[in-house]
Order: structure tokens, then C-alpha cells, then sequence
């Protein structure tokens, strides 16, 4: 095209037009392009991470803490350890590579035992906590805090 207006040849634009037309065509009638094979994998991740916030929500919830604390990275790990009965600090000790599994497999066991569910349900909250997640936050338990079990009312009796 380019060398068509160049040299101011009437016969070669009408080529070039044509060529470009043609080039037009045939790109309305191509089939459409198939998403990228990543595009699914990158949407189950989204939807999957979406779904473990959700229910780190509900458990945050039920454990008396606003669920707010879930949106906020690191704080929320510091608070998910204190709701295990873990001193907060260990979320640093998760940054240590190897420690950081045995930490957190030791945290979610608490945390398990919090919500009256066994160890076995632990090792799921560590490989597939996108299916251990909801079940503890939108199943049937409860979180039992040992303080609020250990408040006594006492009543005088004259």
C-alpha cells in the first residue's frame, strides 16, 4: 500500500485495496480464537480462593472475632493462629521453610480440636482447604474457647 502511494500508481492502489479487503474478509470469517488453555485454571483458582475467604469469614465469625480480620494478609494468619490457641507470633515461624508446614499442621489441629473436629480433619485443612475450609465454617461446628468455659457465675445467696 505504502509503495502504492509512493509512486502514484492508480493501477497498483486499486491492488493493494483489493488486497486489504480480501485480508478483511477473510478475517470476519475466521473462526473465533479459542480462549488460552491457562484461562480455565486461573478462573478455579480465583473462584477457589474467593470460596476459602468466604468461609475464613464465617469461621472468624464463629469464633467471635469480626470477619473482617480475614481480608487483611499476615494479620489474618496472626489471628487464625491465636484462634488456634497458638501465640500469635508463630505466622512469623510460617515464613521459615519446613518449619512453616509443621507450624501450620500443628495450628490447624488446634484449630480442628477448636471446632470439636479430629486431627484426620486437620490434615485436610492443610492439603485441601478449599473443601476443609467451608465444611468447618458452614457445617454444624462450633467454636469452644476454653476462657469462655472457664468463666464461672457465682451467686450469694443471704
Amino acid at each position: 500500500m505504502a509503495v502504492a502511494i509512493r509512486k502514484k500508481d492508480p493501477e497498483l492502489l486499486k491492488k493493494a485495496l483489493e488486497a486489504q479487503r480480501n485480508l478483511i474478509q477473510q478475517q470476519k470469517n475466521a473462526p473465533p480464537m479459542p480462549e488460552p488453555p491457562w484461562f480455565k485454571y486461573l478462573l478455579m483458582l480465583f473462584a477457589s480462593g474467593l470460596f476459602i475467604i468466604i468461609s475464613l469469614w464465617v469461621i472468624f465469625e464463629k469464633a467471635g472475632q469480626p470477619g473482617v480480620k480475614s481480608l487483611i494478609p499476615f494479620y489474618n494468619t496472626y489471628v487464625l493462629m491465636e484462634l488456634s490457641g497458638k501465640p500469635g507470633w508463630w505466622f512469623i515461624l510460617l515464613l521459615i521453610p519446613g518449619v512453616g508446614i509443621a507450624i501450620y499442621l500443628i495450628a490447624m489441629i488446634s484449630l480442628a480440636e477448636k471446632f470439636g473436629r479430629s486431627s484426620l480433619f486437620a490434615v485436610g485443612l492443610v492439603l485441601l482447604p478449599m473443601c476443609f475450609f467451608p465444611l468447618l465454617a458452614f457445617g454444624g461446628s462450633k467454636y469452644q474457647d476454653p476462657v469462655e468455659e472457664m468463666n464461672f457465675t457465682f451467686s450469694v445467696e443471704s
